[in-house]
């Protein structure tokens, strides 16, 4: 009967850790984001064009400039001294999410802006970086 107690708490166990589940879909946009701020302060350009940013991004670099992401995006990211980002608040609607983030690095006015989302075969990459529209000033 014991033995039979052990069995039924060890499938109870797995039960309860399956209903659990993983992370929310706004934990794992916080950790893409902030994988993304360590890459950046690494300069880990590889994994900043494989892993965060999405492909459409690097397809867009490559378009335009005519290298590949990580040779294009080089240039901003390794003069960019001590970056820091917070992540603020997350919105994750479906497969789309944005990140409110705060930046600074030395040198550059901190700045507070968007990061759009977008969850691409299971992983969460970033789409768009936009900065506030600025407010409209009065007469």
């Amino acid at each position: 009967m014991a033995r039979k107690l052990g069995l039924v708490a060890g499938v109870a166990a797995l039960l309860g850790l399956s209903a659990c589940g993983g992370p929310s879909a706004a934990q794992r946009v916080r950790t893409t984001v902030q994988g993304y701020a360590k890459a950046f302060a690494r300069h880990d350009y590889q994994a900043l064009c494989d892993r965060y940013l999405a492909p459409s991004i690097g397809a867009g670099l490559l378009a335009s400039t005519g290298v590949p992401c990580e040779s294009a995006i080089r240039a901003k990211v390794s003069t960019t001294v001590d970056p820091t980002l917070k992540v603020g608040a997350i919105h994750v609607t479906g497969d789309k999410a944005t990140a409110a983030v705060h930046t600074t690095a030395v040198g550059e006015a901190p700045s507070d802006d968007t990061m759009a989302l977008q969850r691409i075969r299971g992983q969460w990459r970033i789409t768009a970086l936009a900065q506030p529209e600025p407010l409209p000033v009065g007469p």
